[in-house]
This record gives C-alpha cells, sequence and structure tokens, in this order.
C-alpha cells in the first residue's frame, strides 16, 4: 500500500487499477490472466511512479491462488524493490564502457 501513497486503512474498499493506477493496471492486467489461466507464477520487472513522482524499478512475482479442485481464487502478488540493484547494474556497464574506451 505504501509503495502506491496509500496506508493499509485507506486502501481497503479500492479496486486494483484504483489502487495502483489505471495505466499500471492495464499494463500488468496480461500477467494476471496469464497467471490465472496457466495456473503459474510468472516474475517481471517494470518501471514505476512513486508517490512522489520519482521512480523505481520493481520486481513483480504474481502466483495462482487456487481452490482444493484447482481452480483460480485470485492472483496473489508478491513486489519488490530493485531500483538499487538496477542503479548498481548500470553504474557498472557505464564503468566497463569507460574501461573499454581506455583500452
Amino acid at each position: 500500500a505504501q509503495g502506491f501513497g496509500w496506508d493499509e486503512q485507506s486502501i481497503i474498499g479500492h479496486t486494483f487499477a484504483e489502487a495502483i493506477g489505471e495505466q499500471a493496471a492495464r499494463e500488468i492486467q496480461p500477467h494476471v490472466e496469464a497467471t490465472l489461466r496457466e495456473h503459474r507464477s510468472i516474475s517481471y520487472e517494470r518501471r514505476a511512479a512513486r508517490p512522489d513522482g520519482s521512480v523505481q524499478w520493481i520486481k513483480v512475482n504474481l502466483m495462482p491462488h487456487l481452490d482444493a479442485q484447482g481452480n483460480p481464487l485470485a492472483a496473489l502478488v508478491l513486489i519488490t524493490d530493485v531500483t538499487q540493484q538496477r542503479a548498481a547494474e548500470q553504474a557498472l556497464r557505464e564503468s566497463e564502457e569507460r574501461m573499454a574506451s581506455f583500452m
């Protein structure tokens, strides 16, 4: 909730699209549908805007929640902020490029 500008109480009663934004919901929906249709976990990374307007990279893990008969009930979501990892990777690439230009 906090990652999208809400708290645990204020997010209750809002739709998925209201909580994360209409555009983000449209981008994510195909992944949710695939998770529920194929009954398998899906992971991907994407850019996301923070409530303050800055950009972060997040890793999203979608897991199907199935009933006893194997029917999908929901998609469970685990989001991890990987912004620092992405920044470190970019710094490494830039360093390697500088080193290559000197060689």
